[in-house]
């Protein structure tokens, strides 16, 4: 029996600690960034007209040629270029230049170009006589952590009869070539990063294109499993624990296994059928089985049935319901294939995120070519994938567990606790604050070391350890919740005084000038909410103590750049700013007096405002 509570325990810290790392990773980050503030007004980085050179070539009468030579160290994303114009005139089709994919701290794994971009664009008819107007926008970014904003551009198209017609069928080899070369860096990448370009979208539509159907449901399966040991099983482990406890003396190796199985199909339907609606009428399905109170109701459900494992609650099935299933679940409350498939099908909501990059690129696939028997299949071949683990341990818990004693009740117990950890897992992906989630999983804790001293007294030698790592864990989740509340970035100072930034909004010229005109000097700080540099900045600089003192002798205000509006055009161009993150000091006449343009540590930062 010592043995079984000890594997069942690391099974269980093992399942908690893996749900909750994002939280825990949260908590403890302090990651600071290297200085790379400048002394001119461009800092270490060059201005946008520098970094990205822009030239134009009309190829015939209804296809242009749009170049930008990048600077190293830069980069345009491929999917940020738009185009328009101010007449009848439409831009029907275009062609790209080949593009290299990255892993941007901001929008994940993009296609970029590098060094150069080529775009062709076909237009819907020849340019006329008294010429028109080509307005495009593009974005880029400099590897060392300067997010430039939205760039505007604009090209006057001249009437130039002298031009070629328009080549329909070189306009189509054009394409087909940038197609080519699409797929090959596609294949490049493959070859390199096998792991990751299993799960990517991209790999999974072209085998989905390009396949059979025997090879096509493999693959699926394949990346099922993988995903399950890259963690998304993880948090099911004790769900599947809980159901095969719940069978007393009818637990076999067989029935472990079978309820393990009947658990695993429930949930790769719900998957798999989730995922088909979704495609077919274009709902975000990730969006969905992750929508706050669709978590906060499966919640409640795993704290209704943690309160029946501690035997204070009788969970019976309607009479009819009872009678329609009575030859598959024989009555057992903790252990029946319905309640196993039930449990099955809201474990959807874990695996269905946990998979997305498969998922996503699945639903790609359905929703561009309609064919739903192959999408289906591939869908629910991922769910059985993600599950094949969970079948491996239903059945060695049926090989392993006792089959009778006082266990019984201890074992329903420290499951009874397990649900209350799932059901704050799926709470904290539904945006519980941290602080609360520390407070929570303190209490979980202390609570199972308190039920375990009063209800194992017999056992309390064997359980010590145990009884010793609960009240740990406890402990040190609550000394997080204090963290939390007084300000501390981690359990080692977690009474530090509140520190709030001193930044405000400034949202108009007339009230920036106001501030401007005022006793202390003013320190602008541009951000924006898709600068991941300026996230950073906001959670481990702007809110320093230190930082914090030092901005007391200044009006510290913050301009919004998120949306490029008037405002902040205007501001832009005379403080000639280029993108955020950037901070800008003036003196008491409103002059410029410093620059700091990207990342910047604490104390660099600290020692611009004391200067």
């Amino acid at each position: 029996m010592v043995a079984v509570f000890r594997i069942v325990f690391l099974l269980f810290v093992l399942t908690l600690f893996t749900s909750g790392a994002y939280a825990k990773a949260n908590f403890f980050d302090s990651d600071n960034f290297p200085s790379g503030a400048g002394s001119d007004i461009y800092g270490d980085f060059l201005p946008p007209e520098q970094a990205f050179i822009f030239t134009v070539e009309n190829l015939d009468q209804r296809q242009v040629k749009l170049s930008w030579t990048v600077a190293e160290g830069y980069y345009l994303y491929k999917d940020k270029f738009r185009f328009s114009n101010d007449s009848s005139i439409k831009v029907v089709d275009t062609a790209f230049s080949e593009a290299v994919m990255v892993d941007d701290p901001k929008f994940g794994k993009v296609p970029v170009f590098r060094n150069s971009a080529h775009i062709y664009l076909q237009l819907s008819d020849p340019v006329p006589e008294e010429g028109t107007t080509l307005r495009f926008s593009y974005q880029g970014c400099a590897e060392g952590g300067l997010c430039y904003p939205l760039m505007d551009g604009d090209y006057p198209l001249i009437y130039d009869d002298r031009l070629p017609e328009f080549d329909a069928e070189a306009f189509a080899v054009l394409k087909g070539k940038t197609a080519e070369a699409e797929q090959l860096e596609q294949k490049e990448q493959q070859a390199t990063e096998i792991s990751s370009d299993l799960l990517s979208q991209e790999v999974i539509i072209s085998n989905l294109s390009g396949k059979s159907f025997a090879l096509n449901i493999a693959v699926f399966l394949l990346a099922g499993v993988v995903s399950a040991f890259l963690g998304c099983s993880y948090p099911l482990i004790p769900i599947v624990s809980s159901l095969i406890a719940g069978q007393g003396e009818k637990l076999t190796p067989q029935r472990g296994a079978a309820l393990s199985t009947v658990y695993v199909i429930a949930m790769a339907l719900v998957l798999s059928i989730a995922g088909l609606i979704a495609a077919t009428i274009g709902v975000n399905v990730t969006a969905l089985l992750q929508n706050p109170y669709v978590l906060g109701g499966v919640s409640l459900v795993f704290v209704i049935l943690a309160i029946a494992m501690f035997g204070k609650l009788d969970i019976a099935m309607p009479a009819t319901v009872t009678n329609f299933f009575n030859h598959l679940s024989n009555k057992q409350k903790g252990g029946s294939y319905i309640g196993a498939a039930i449990m099955g099908a809201m474990s959807a909501l874990i695996a269905g995120p946990c998979a997305t990059p498969v998922l996503a690129g699945a639903l790609i696939y359905i929703a561009n070519t309609n064919n739903l028997l192959l999408g289906w299949s591939a869908l629910f071949a991922l769910g059985i994938g993600t599950g094949m683990p969970l079948i491996l341990v239903g059945a060695g818990m049926g090989s392993f567990l006792p089959k009778a004693g006082e266990w019984m009740d201890l074992l329903k117990g420290f499951f009874g606790f397990v649900l209350l950890g799932l059901a704050l897992w799926f709470l904290q992906q539904g945006g519980l604050p941290l602080r609360l989630v520390n407070l929570a999983w303190g209490l979980i804790f202390l609570g199972a070391a308190i039920y375990f001293v009063r209800n194992g007294m017999k056992h309390l030698k064997h359980m010590s350890i145990a009884v010793l790592l609960f009240l740990v864990f406890g402990a040190g989740s609550i000394l997080g919740f204090a963290a939390a509340g007084f300000g501390g970035k981690s359990l080692f100072s977690p009474f530090t005084p509140p520190v709030e930034s001193s930044f405000t909004y400034a949202r108009s010229l007339d009230e920036l000038q106001q501030r401007i005109a005022g006793e202390k000097p003013v320190v602008m700080y541009f951000t924006a909410e898709w600068c991941t540099v300026c996230r950073s900045l906001d959670a481990n600089v702007i809110s320093d103590p230190a930082v914090n003192e030092s901005l007391k002798k200044w009006n510290p205000t913050k301009i919004d750049m998120t949306i490029s509006g008037e405002f902040q055009k205007v501001l832009m161009e005379k403080y000639q700013v280029i993108g955020p993150p950037t901070f800008i000091m003036l003196d008491g006449n409103g002059n410029v007096a410093q620059r700091i343009v990207g990342n910047i540590d604490v104390e660099g930062l600290v020692e611009r405002l004391d200067k």
